[in-house]
């Protein structure tokens, strides 16, 4: 957001002979407290999955947590979780973060949820196939709420967004190069 401050987003990519998981966190805020937040919420998911959890026990481990630390003044993070097996089948979860956009040749579409709660927090979760040539696409609020307060009354939105991503896909662009250009619209 602004310039020579540390962002509250981190990510992590794991990979076995079985799987990719990709966990994204938004620390609450911005700055140092907020990477703080979305560092240690990652390390936290990626060392539970490392011993053994599924993704579900983990993933919900992680929720009661960050219910405890909102409820304390500690560092908080919302995050998204997508595992996809090397067969393609692929589980994203989701603690109040955007829904994921699925990528698929020169067509973007934003994945489907079903939400339901884990105590008073809103989880979605998607499932999808990811063949070769496609992907998904995760993001933060700061994306989807790029704008908000700076004449755009809700943000910049995930239809807007998806728009976006679709004009690109057809102008083009490389699944690569998304995120580059995604951050700059959200930037404008």
């Amino acid at each position: 957001k602004r310039k020579n401050l540390v962002c509250g987003d981190f990510y992590l990519v794991n990979r076995d002979e079985f799987s990719t998981t990709i966990i994204l966190c938004d620390g609450l805020g911005s700055g140092i407290k907020a990477n703080l937040a979305a560092t240690m919420a990652a390390n936290r998911l990626n060392e539970l999955l490392n011993n053994g959890f599924s993704l579900r026990n983990a993933f919900v481990s992680l929720v009661k947590t960050m219910e405890e630390a909102r409820k304390c003044d500690l560092p908080y993070a919302v995050f998204s979780v997508a595992k996809i097996l090397n067969d393609g089948v692929t589980s994203i979860l989701s603690y109040e973060m955007p829904p994921p956009i699925f990528l698929s040749g020169r067509f973007s579409n934003i994945l489907q949820q079903r939400i339901f709660t884990i105590d008073n927090s809103i989880i979605g979760e998607s499932n999808c196939y990811i063949k070769a040539n496609e992907a998904v696409l995760m993001l933060t609020d700061g994306i989807t709420q790029a704008g908000l307060g700076k004449g755009i009354d809700r943000g910049w939105g995930i239809d807007n967004v998806n728009n976006y991503v679709n004009s690109l896909l057809l102008q083009g662009y490389l699944f690569k190069d998304l995120p580059e250009k995604i951050e700059s619209k959200a930037n404008e």
